[in-house]
């Protein structure tokens, strides 16, 4: 009976901080997007309700706008796309005349990419690519979102849960230790 209390004493402190590390994280991970409206008591709205991005929504769309619009839609990302020599080969397929001599080719092409490019920067600005996926992601549905998202982030989610586990295990022997010398 001596030997089964001094196991469960060794034991009990890392699994319990196992299990409450994994929890925890899990309850984290949960509350991404979870719950998805706020909660009230008495009137009063409870803390962390709605989850993290329902909460925040519109500022994460605005920055992904933001991002995608003003960055990666910018007028040098259009320029390096059609500086690219792939893109350059295609366009030369496409406006390859027999009667053209080659120079004549090369100004033409040259001229019709910064017509290209000009015309697709100004579009880009008419239509403002920031404000349109903004609305975009605003308009997107929570639950489809949380789906996207785990179903990218499974894996990883999954090792931070057990990454928990293992951090409170090590703090229940950090705790057991820490009984033992004094």
């Amino acid at each position: 009976m001596d030997t089964f209390l001094t196991v469960l004493s060794w034991t009990i402190p890392p699994i319990v901080g196992a299990l409450i590390g994994y929890a925890t994280n899990r309850i984290a991970i949960k509350m991404l997007f979870r719950p998805l409206r706020a909660k009230h008591l008495f009137g009063w709205r409870l803390p962390l309700t709605p989850g993290v991005i329902p909460r925040h929504r519109e500022a994460l769309a605005a920055n992904i706008g933001a991002v995608v619009g003003r960055e990666l839609l910018s007028e040098d990302a259009i320029r390096d796309y059609v500086d690219d020599p792939e893109f350059r080969i295609a366009l030369e397929r496409v406006m390859r005349v027999n009667f053209l001599p080659n120079p004549l080719l090369r100004k033409l092409r040259e001229s019709l990419i910064g017509l290209l490019v000009g015309r697709v920067v100004a579009l880009r600005n008419r239509i403002e690519v920031d404000k349109l996926i903004e609305n975009r992601v605003n308009q997107y549905d929570v639950h489809a979102m949380e789906g996207m998202f785990l179903s990218i982030t499974k894996q990883h989610l999954r090792w931070i849960s057990w990454f928990g586990a293992v951090l409170g295990a090590l703090i229940g022997c950090l705790q057991l230790l820490l009984n033992v010398l004094s």
